[in-house]
């Protein structure tokens, strides 16, 4: 929804792009969780603490799915 805040990183190597992307769970949404891929494009989803993470990047599947496992919850009870 407009207004909601969200994040998002980018990360690059000049060569590959990574975007993470970190939103509220939506009221009425399917959350995303696991891999996909659109063409040359890998996506992985993981929901944690009330929060969608969604990793987005032309660049293999294991890749996408570290950056996501690699987020941390901001409410500090992922450990």
């Amino acid at each position: 929804r407009d207004g909601d805040p969200a994040e998002h990183h980018l990360y690059s190597d000049g060569l590959a792009q990574v975007s993470v992307f970190i939103e509220p769970l939506r009221p009425g949404v399917e959350p995303f969780s696991g891999p996909t891929a659109r063409g040359a494009v890998s996506v992985y989803g993981r929901v944690m603490g009330g929060v969608q993470i969604t990793v987005v990047g032309d660049v293999p599947p294991e890749t996408v799915e570290r950056f996501a496992r690699a987020v941390r919850d901001p409410s500090g009870a992922d450990g």
